[in-house]
């Protein structure tokens, strides 16, 4: 549980770019890493999709079927 816990310090430390994996980069075309600016516009297009993504998240936990 402590590593868990390190894990999730870390990640909150890296900025919001450096925690893009090279798989996600590619699917979206970036060939660089991504700008503030083109990490809204890839987030912009799923906004729509947001609350559907978060009740599936936790429908688990819940014990629901989406």
């Amino acid at each position: 549980m402590a590593a868990l816990a390190r894990a999730h310090r870390n990640i909150e430390s890296l900025d919001t770019v450096e925690r893009f994996s090279p798989q996600v980069l590619h699917r979206h075309g970036f060939d660089h890493l991504p700008t503030e600016d083109e990490v809204a516009q890839v987030s912009d297009r799923w906004r729509p999709y947001r609350s559907l993504a978060v009740s599936y998240l936790f429908a688990p936990e819940y014990g629901a079927h989406p």
